[in-house]
């Protein structure tokens, strides 16, 4: 597979007009990843990462989609899916409550 490099405004464009179908299809990855305090090496919180994993452009940085999807209003729509991957995925820990099993 032969990947694009793109300038700039092309790649602004780009993100701006498949945001959703990049969505629909999956190619963001939502992933989380645990927050571990120092001195007791306890788990203490998580945070939610994004990476696009484009068919064309490859891997698109969240340093590049994250401020365009800002600049257009556009934000709101990756909000919703990472906040809805991350439910379903904690949803569906076998006999855990949704967040306890961060937390032990």
């Amino acid at each position: 597979m032969s990947l694009r490099k793109p300038k700039d405004k092309e790649l602004e464009s780009y993100i701006e007009n498949h945001i959703e179908e990049a969505i629909e299809k999956e190619w963001i990855q939502v992933y989380l990843q645990t927050n571990i305090r120092g001195l007791s090496k306890r788990v203490c919180g998580a945070e939610a990462l994004s990476r696009w994993i484009d068919p064309v452009y490859g891997m698109i940085s969240p340093g590049e989609f994250i401020p365009v999807l800002e600049k257009k209003r556009k934000i709101h729509l990756l909000d919703r899916y990472v906040m809805e991957t991350i439910c379903r995925e904690l949803g569906e820990e076998e006999g855990e409550d949704s967040l306890s099993y961060l937390f032990r």
